[in-house]
């Protein structure tokens, strides 16, 4: 049989389902090496960026090693300085957030309360209670994805950096 004796919306019913199958493949694959896709880039990345020093060490009549082992050394003490002095900034600015996100909440209640009021007497056909309990739900929900996010993230950062670290 040859092929452009099959009718055409056969060949198109067989192409697409065999289109949206490669591509579910790919994710999957990708999903699968997604971990090992990173190592490599990121690898691949510091190699270059990193090249350039270890040349401008080796101009200096250092041997390959002792300039790889230098920028080396000069790169971790810099992420461990940027980690101790970015770290607690960080936690702090979290435990601020905490601290204030309540009050910024009865804040803007108020607001919303004073809004309301100017509405009723400009008699606008708006009730803004609705509004209010629905911005409670979002926000509590974006709170509690958002601690779950901040949880979620500490292991995968240090696991990059784990993978930053073994990738040398």
């Amino acid at each position: 049989m040859n092929f452009n004796q099959i009718p055409r919306w056969l060949m198109w019913s067989l192409f697409l389902p065999m289109i949206a199958l490669n591509i579910w493949i790919v994710l999957k694959a990708w999903e699968y090496f997604h971990s090992f896709f990173s190592i490599i880039i990121i690898a691949t990345l510091l190699a270059f960026i990193l090249s350039y020093p270890v040349r401008k060490l080796q101009h200096l009549k250092l041997s390959k090693q002792i300039s790889i082992g230098l920028v080396l050394l000069l790169v971790a003490i810099s992420i461990g300085l940027i980690g101790v002095t970015l770290l607690p900034l960080i936690f702090d600015q979290v435990l601020q957030l905490s601290e204030r996100l309540p009050d910024w909440w009865v804040s803007s209640r108020s607001e919303i309360e004073g809004l309301q009021i100017w509405v009723e007497q400009h008699q606008f056909p708006i009730n803004l209670a609705d509004v209010i309990t629905e911005l409670e739900g979002r926000l509590s929900g974006q709170i509690q994805a958002l601690s779950g996010l901040a949880l979620s993230t500490v292991p995968i950062a240090i696991s990059n950096i784990v993978d930053i670290f073994l990738s040398f």
